[in-house]
């Protein structure tokens, strides 16, 4: 009898505890990455600024970007899907853009519940509006224009469209400021 108690006991115990565990996974928000392919940088900016120069594929700085958040972003959505699901879910958002340049860290921006808490770059000292009509000119120009300039919904829109688009169109609007 008491083989039977405990056996019955036994079960029921690891019920429960089976129920609980699957309520504690099903609560548990997934992170997802969403990242976007490299581009070469330099080639880009280069082109933009009528650059010429023949670099090696070694000098070269490849950039991509990586959005790191809880929420599961909807494929293929039209500009003005888009643009809808960020304004009905914005304040429900919570991650990390960060934009890498040889996957080293050259932009990371924080959002939480929607807004933008806070935005980093390599170089956070910014003194001067103008940069020099050179590669690092512009990355620098590129990195003000993100620090100063972005609201929390540009850098959402950007993190939602895989991100590069939105440095690349910053690095040509440099080009075009310093350099012409």
């Amino acid at each position: 009898m008491n083989y039977l108690k405990f056996t019955i006991a036994l079960i029921l115990t690891l019920t429960i505890f089976s129920c609980t565990n699957n309520e504690i996974v099903e609560n548990e928000e997934s992170t997802h990455i969403y990242k976007s392919e490299k581009v070469n940088f330099t080639q880009i900016i280069n082109n933009r600024m009528g650059n010429k120069s023949k670099s090696t594929k070694d000098s070269d700085d490849y950039i991509h970007s990586e959005f790191e958040t809880t929420m599961n972003i909807p494929e293929n959505l039209s500009d003005n899907e888009l643009d809808d699901f960020i304004m009905e879910n914005q304040n429900s958002i919570d991650g990390t853009l960060r934009y890498l340049i040889n996957d080293n860290d050259y932009i990371t921006i924080e959002i939480v519940n929607g807004i933008q808490s806070s935005a980093k770059t390599n170089k956070n000292n910014f003194l001067r509006q103008d940069y020099p009509c050179t590669y690092d000119g512009i990355q620098d120009c590129v990195q003000h224009a993100v620090y100063e300039e972005w609201s929390t919904y540009t850098a959402l829109k950007c993190a939602f469209t895989g991100g590069t688009a939105c440095i690349i169109d910053e690095a040509i609007s440099c080009a075009e400021e310093n350099c012409l």
